[in-house]
């Protein structure tokens, strides 16, 4: 609830919230890998979902192990003439004799050992039984060794992941939006949302809220090209000693594979000189690298917003519109800056993987994240919602006793102000400065799935 009252509060005219894609891995998938016997396949379902999928995915399979062994113990007793497990099993029903047999069959597959049901060690001729529970005890320890051995290396890639989450959507700006947008939540917001919070006490929270702001650039990037911005926050912003250090981010993007001028599926000289030269040549797929700006930052605590500028040498740009930027001396055509337009120039990309990496502060080892984006999850004209906050905060260095008399006084005269992220907010845009933007039901994907605050 507080993060919704705060939601109100910072809203702005036309704000909206883009929900993210859904990648998470289901137990129908996995059950559907352990039928076709895809053990490769299954195993690797294990590390892209969650614990408690994967523990729900053990307990099913052991409880279902348990019952189809007793099953098969009931056959092999049965078939040995039920005198091997108990006197009179003949005489017993087959309910009575398979409940018996559950409780022998989940000591064998668990082999914690026998209780009161077991082989009986005085008969003979039982040799099909005691076979039966050798093997189930070997089927056992496999599950066990296999469960420990999965758990304990989700828990290591737990500690090599990133905390990171991005932002469910590619924002272009350009014009008077680029201009404006990208200095007041581009360099002013990411300067408060990544500065120590001593160093904040020269901003306050009018000033990131500002929309009609003085302090702007004349352009918000060289020669006015538009720029495309995606931004992530560290999963633990609030929280101090979490940061990540020396990040690095990089992008690769995959796209249809484009004919050259001469028409062969070739790269010529022009061809590499204006779009650049990928970095893997597939039949039908290229890769080029994606120059991000910044594309480092030596301590990551809060938010990083990431651009790319869509100029001559980016392969987010169709291959003509690169050309007519090359002809026209490297430089925009203020034209094109309507977002019909802009969204015809853009090259419909397959995907834009962005990867990070870096050290923990907290585990003081190497970490690790990605995020993949489509080209359905690019807005043009739209920019990010402010996230950043200030609460005030009593310190801690106060003993208990003199913290329940101040709140029986109701004292709230000792408190420090402290710079906060709202989580909440990462996936709200904006339109940008300007009033020139796309309507969202231009995206398949984003169409039918935005929720609007105003």
């Amino acid at each position: 609830k507080k993060s919704e009252l705060r939601r109100v509060e910072m809203s702005v005219r036309d704000q909206t919230y883009i929900p993210p894609k859904s990648r998470e891995a289901n137990l129908l998938e996995a059950m559907g890998h352990l039928a076709a016997g895809r053990v490769i396949d299954l195993t690797l379902w294990t590390y892209s979902a969650g614990f408690l999928k994967v523990m729900l995915f053990f307990l099913a399979f052991y409880i279902v192990n348990i019952f189809v062994w007793a099953a098969v113990m009931d056959v092999v007793d049965v078939g040995s003439g039920g005198k091997c497990i108990h006197d009179d099993a003949l005489l017993m029903t087959k309910g009575e004799r398979y409940e018996f047999l559950v409780e022998l069959s989940w000591a064998t597959f668990t082999t914690v050992g026998y209780g009161t049901i077991s082989p009986k060690g005085d008969v003979t001729g039982c040799y099909a039984i005691r076979f039966c529970c050798a093997f189930v005890a070997f089927i056992g320890v496999l599950f066990a060794s296999t469960t420990a051995a999965i758990m304990y290396s989700k828990l290591m890639r737990l500690l090599a992941k990133a905390h990171v989450t991005f932002s469910s959507t590619l924002c272009v700006q350009y014009g008077k939006g680029n201009e404006g947008s990208t200095v007041r939540f581009g360099q002013l917001n990411f300067r408060a949302s990544v500065a120590p919070a001593a160093l904040m006490k020269q901003f306050s929270a009018s000033d990131l809220l500002d929309v009609d702001g003085d302090n702007e650039s004349p352009s918000g990037s060289e020669d006015g090209f538009p720029v495309i911005e995606f931004r992530m926050i560290n999963d633990r912003a609030n929280h101090e000693g979490s940061e990540i250090w020396d990040a690095q981010i990089r992008g690769i993007v995959q796209l249809h594979k484009e004919m050259s001028s001469d028409g062969s599926g070739r790269s010529s000289a022009r061809d590499k000189a204006t779009g650049g030269e990928s970095t893997l040549d597939l039949e039908k797929k290229v890769y080029y690298p994606v120059s991000l700006s910044p594309d480092m930052h030596p301590h990551f605590s809060r938010i990083w917003y990431a651009r790319h500028v869509l100029n001559a040498e980016s392969p987010l740009l169709k291959r003509e519109m690169r050309d007519e930027i090359v002809k026209d001396g490297g430089k925009w055509d203020k034209d094109f800056n309507n977002w019909e337009e802009i969204r015809k120039c853009l090259n419909e990309f397959i995907s834009l993987r962005i990867t990070l990496s870096g050290t923990s502060a907290v585990s003081a080892s190497d970490i690790y994240g990605e995020h993949v984006y489509y080209f359905d999850d690019v807005c043009v004209g739209w920019r990010f919602a402010n996230m950043v906050y200030e609460q005030k905060e009593r310190p801690y260095h106060k003993s208990w006793w003199r913290k329940l008399k101040e709140d029986e006084k109701e004292d709230h005269s000792n408190t420090e102000t402290k710079t906060k992220i709202d989580a909440a907010l990462l996936h709200d845009i904006v339109p940008q400065p300007g009033g020139d933007h796309e309507p969202l039901n231009e995206t398949n994907s984003i169409a039918g799935k935005w929720l609007k605050f105003t």
